[in-house]
C-alpha cells in the first residue's frame, strides 16, 4: 500500500520560490564565467610598452653579459702570448681602418701596413696608407707613418696591396694600386711598388708596374710576396692577385731580377669569364701563395661567388708560379668562405690558415693547421668569438721559435672596430 502526502498551498510555493532562484543564480554564473573567458582583462598601452622594453632590456644584458664572458676567456686562451691594438676606428680623425698587411723580415723587424679610409668602412672614398714598426719582435710598435695619401684626387684611388721581403738585397717593398675601380675622377688603373732599403723606416721612389705587364686591372694581393727557396727557379719573386669585379681571375706576377722588373705568370680564369658571370658561377678572387718543401706553390683563394659552396679554393703551381695545374684545383670545405680574404702561412713544417669560421657571416677567427701540404685540415682553434675579417700572418724565417704574428680585424658589433696584433705560441695549440 503506498501512501501520498498532499502538499499545502505553503509549501508548494516555497518549493517553486526555490527551483527559480536555483535556475536564476546558476544563470547567471554561467554568463558572468563567460563574459569573463571571453573578454579577458588586456594590458593598456603603457603597460604593452613597458613590457616591450622590459624585455628588449633583459635581452640586451644577457647578451652583453654573455659576450664580455666571451671575450674575457678568450682574452686569456694560453696560445696568444701577447696582444696589441695597432689601429682603432675614429682615432686620428680616420673613419674606418681596413687591409691590415704584416711581414717579418730577416733584420728582426716587424712592418704592419693598413688602409686609412677617412669617410667610411667601404672601399670606395678617400684614403690613405700607413705603417707601423716593431724592432722588438712585436713587443711594443713606434707610431704610424702616413706613407702615401689620395689627397689631390675625388674618389677611391688607393688600394692595399701586398708587402714583400728580398732577401738577397736586403730589401722590403709594397704593392698598391691607383684607380682600381676606375671611377669618374679616374680612368686608368696603375700598380705601383715602392722598395725601402732600411726596413720601413724610408721609402724610395715608386716604379710603375703597369708599365711592364700592360693594360688591365691586376689587383696585388692583400696579403704578402714569396720569395722561391727551393727549384725551380730559386730567388724568383712571386706575388698574386685578382682582377676588377666584373672579370673574375686570380693570377700572379712574377720577378727574376730582385724586383726590377715584374712579368705575367699563371691566370685562373672565371666561368663563364666575362660580363656574363652571376652569383654561384666559378669565380675566383683575392689569394695568397706559399712554397711548399717541393718546391711547388700552394695558393688559397676567395670563392667570390660561393661556387657550390661556401668554401675556400686551392690551387697548385709545379712551374713557379707560370701556371695553375688545372687537376690541382679544389673546393675544401673545411675551410669556410663568407668571400673574404685569408691568412696563410707555411711554417714548422705544417701549413697554417687564418679565416673567420663563419660561411655567412664574417665572425669566429679560427686558425686551422695542416700537416699534410693542405690536403685536410683537422686541427682548428678559435681566436676571437666575434666579428672578424681581413687577416694575415707572418713569421721570421731564421729562427726556430714556435711563435707566428697574425694582424687581423676585429669587431664588436661589426668587423672593423680595430685592427689587432696578436704573438701566437704554436706550441700551445690543440
Amino acid at each position: 500500500m503506498s501512501y501520498y502526502r498532499l502538499q499545502t498551498i505553503d509549501e508548494q510555493e516555497d518549493m517553486n520560490n526555490d527551483f527559480q532562484g536555483y535556475l536564476h543564480n546558476d544563470v547567471e554564473t554561467t554568463r558572468v564565467e563567460t563574459i569573463t573567458r571571453r573578454r579577458p582583462r588586456r594590458c593598456g598601452r603603457k603597460c604593452r610598452v613597458c613590457c616591450r622594453f622590459f624585455f628588449s632590456f633583459t635581452t640586451v644584458v644577457i647578451l652583453s653579459i654573455a659576450t664580455w664572458i666571451l671575450i674575457a676567456v678568450y682574452k686569456k686562451r694560453p696560445m696568444i702570448i701577447y696582444q696589441h691594438t695597432l689601429w682603432s676606428s675614429g682615432d686620428n680623425g680616420v673613419n674606418t681602418y681596413r687591409i691590415p698587411l704584416l711581414i717579418a723580415t730577416p733584420k728582426g723587424t716587424l712592418v704592419a701596413a693598413a688602409e686609412a679610409r677617412k669617410t667610411s668602412s667601404k672601399d670606395d672614398g678617400q684614403k690613405y696608407l700607413v705603417i707601423r714598426r716593431s724592432i722588438d719582435q712585436g713587443w711594443t710598435w713606434q707610431s704610424e707613418t702616413k706613407l702615401l695619401t689620395d689627397e689631390r684626387y675625388t674618389d677611391c684611388l688607393i688600394h692595399l696591396g701586398a708587402l714583400l721581403v728580398n732577401s738577397r738585397n736586403g730589401s722590403i717593398g709594397l704593392f698598391y694600386s691607383i684607380c682600381e675601380n676606375q671611377h669618374d675622377s679616374c680612368h686608368i688603373f696603375t700598380l705601383m711598388f715602392k722598395s725601402s732599403f732600411d726596413d720601413g723606416y724610408s721609402w724610395e721612389k715608386a716604379i710603375n708596374v703597369s708599365h711592364q705587364i700592360g693594360p688591365g686591372v691586376f689587383t696585388i694581393g692583400p696579403g704578402y710576396a714569396i720569395e722561391k727557396k727551393y727549384p725551380p727557379f730559386i730567388g724568383r719573386l712571386i706575388v698574386c692577385g685578382h682582377g676588377n669585379t666584373q672579370y673574375g681571375e686570380t693570377f700572379c706576377l712574377l720577378s727574376d731580377d730582385n724586383g726590377e722588373t715584374w712579368r705575367k705568370g699563371g691566370i685562373m680564369r672565371s666561368i663563364p669569364y666575362g660580363s656574363d658571370s652571376s652569383y654561384r658561377d666559378f669565380f675566383p678572387d683575392e689569394s695568397q701563395v706559399v712554397e711548399l718543401p717541393d718546391g711547388s706553390i700552394f695558393a688559397i683563394i676567395r670563392n667570390e661567388r660561393h661556387y657550390k659552396c661556401f668554401c675556400r679554393i686551392t690551387a697548385l703551381s709545379f712551374d713557379g708560379g707560370e701556371s695553375f695545374a688545372s687537376d690541382s684545383i679544389r673546393l675544401v670545405k673545411k675551410l669556410p668562405d663568407s668571400a673574404v680574404s685569408a691568412g696563410l702561412l707555411w711554417h714548422g713544417g705544417q701549413l697554417i690558415y687564418s679565416s673567420p669560421g663563419g660561411r655567412i657571416l664574417r665572425q669566429t677567427l679560427t686558425l686551422k693547421r695542416s700537416d699534410d701540404y693542405g690536403v685536410s685540415w683537422p686541427k682548428s682553434t678559435v681566436l676571437w668569438p666575434l666579428f672578424s675579417s681581413y687577416s694575415a700572418m707572418t713569421s721570421f724565417s731564421n729562427s726556430t721559435s714556435e711563435y707566428i704574428y697574425l694582424v687581423y680585424e676585429k669587431g664588436y658589433l661589426w668587423g672593423y672596430s680595430s685592427i689587432e696584433f696578436m704573438i701566437i705560441d704554436l706550441s700551445m695549440l690543440n
